[in-house]
């Protein structure tokens, strides 16, 4: 025959210790609180980064437009100059060609229009 089948029994040395089971669970509270509250914060840490780089990236990119506006204001100016002085050199050289080859009263005119002239307008403006 086989040998009788031993039968678990409740025992109160197993039974579990209630007076200790909430602290253990509050404890346990306090922690996932606690890891929590440190994933918050380093998650706004983030944020505070991640903001600063993009206000200084924004800042970056707006001061890069500014300095492209402004050297595309001051390629217009430079150009500006240099067709006024041009102009000025086609006014001069005309002058000079009445001056030489007009009648008696364009000389006159011209050579006292020549002394008005700039000295830049004289020379023909380099590109």
């Amino acid at each position: 025959m086989h040998a009788p089948v031993r039968r678990w029994r409740w025992k109160w040395s197993t039974r579990p210790n209630k007076r200790e089971a909430p602290q253990a669970k509050d404890a346990q509270k306090e922690a996932s609180i606690a890891d929590l509250e440190a994933k918050l914060a380093s998650a706004k840490q983030t944020i505070e980064e991640l903001q600063a780089t993009a206000v200084a990236s924004d800042i970056k990119e707006r001061e890069r437009e500014s300095r492209n506006a402004l050297a595309m204001l001051e390629a217009s100016l430079e150009a500006k100059e240099k067709a006024a002085l041009a102009q000025q050199h086609i006014q001069a050289t005309q002058l000079a060609l009445k001056a030489k080859c007009g009648n008696i009263e364009e000389r006159k005119d011209a050579r006292a229009a020549l002394k008005l002239v700039p000295w830049k307008a004289s020379k023909p403006p380099s590109n």
